[in-house]
């Protein structure tokens, strides 16, 4: 990946700190901000129609799934992420 930017998705279900990352990480020039995913039970389908290289995953995700879930769903669904 030499030269080209990380695709990335965040998970986060917390409305400021999605805005915090998404500030933080859009302004790193290396890294190309896909969206900010804010349920775990989205996180699966987001991963296969966005086809990120990186997905950050809010360990603490509130719901019906937790950020463990989330983590292992796109391993499974999408192990080359």
């Amino acid at each position: 990946m030499t030269g080209e930017q990380i695709r990335l998705l965040v998970v986060e279900d917390v409305p400021q700190v999605a805005s915090h990352v998404r500030s933080l990480l859009q302004a790193q020039s290396q890294i190309k901000m896909l969206d900010v995913v804010t349920a775990g039970d989205r996180a699966v389908g987001s991963v296969s129609e966005l086809r990120p290289d990186v997905v950050l995953v809010d360990a603490l995700l509130q719901g019906r799934v937790s950020g463990q879930q989330v983590a292992e769903q796109i391993r499974q669904a999408e192990p080359q992420v």
